[in-house]
């Protein structure tokens, strides 16, 4: 779960120029071209970035992080559902990382369910979440997982570029996430009504960030994404 923490280069360390400049308003905090396009829904105003096909929440729109904590406590833990869920993740891990490798699990939440089932898989695992477990990250790792997780961060083109860090060379990166489609509405959109999630992804986007931030060998399908460090 992620929020203006976010806007830190490492843990107490503020951010320097240009990602400050990511709060000017039709600034796209991915790709930080600054001629997005407004959109409305439910009287909020979003943007629409042209370059990198990002839509992303006005500044002003967010919530308080009182208030982002307050919707986090109503998570409830993970279940046998829940598992059945991440699935998709879990199995990209097993297909692609070998057993007993290091992992982190990127904004893992109240309660780190995916961790604790990939450690019973045999993966070593660090948690790290800004509000529940916000301990200095121990990298570099063979695979980061985030799980609902990239629709939250207010500094996308930062925080992308943190997580290639975080990875060994050909390191994988598993993400979780629902894409705008082109039959997308977004107006009606179930996941654009969670007040959390912040900035929404399309294919496209993607592949912006495999070309500029790092990243080698997309693959998407359906809610799930997963890159290589290049």
């Amino acid at each position: 779960m992620f929020t203006q923490q976010m806007l830190i280069t490492g843990p107490g360390e503020p951010l320097d120029t240009p990602w400050k400049l990511c709060d000017l308003r039709a600034m796209c905090p991915l790709c930080l071209a600054t001629d997005a396009q407004e959109l409305r829904a439910d009287n909020k105003l979003y943007w629409h970035c042209n370059v990198c096909d990002l839509r992303f929440l006005d500044s002003k729109e967010r919530l308080t992080p009182p208030e982002e904590l307050e919707r986090y406590h109503l998570h409830e833990p993970g279940d046998e559902g829940y598992l059945k869920f991440v699935s998709p993740l879990i199995h990209s891990v097993q297909t692609q990382v070998r057993n007993g490798a290091r992992g982190l699990d990127f904004g893992a939440g109240r309660y780190p369910v995916l961790a604790q089932h990939l450690e019973s898989l045999g993966y070593k695992i660090q948690i790290y979440d800004p509000y529940f477990w916000p301990q200095a990250i121990e990298g570099p790792f063979d695979f980061v997982t985030t799980c609902e997780v990239v629709e939250h961060l207010y500094s996308p083109h930062e925080e992308f570029i943190r997580l290639s860090g975080y990875l060994k060379t050909n390191g994988l990166l598993s993400i979780m996430t629902d894409l705008i489609k082109p039959e997308t509405d977004f107006a009606n959109w179930y996941y654009r009504r969670d007040p959390t999630h912040v900035v929404f992804y399309s294919a496209q986007s993607f592949q912006w960030i495999e070309k500029h931030l790092g990243f080698k060998e997309l693959h998407v399908q359906g809610r799930l994404v997963t890159l290589r460090k290049a």
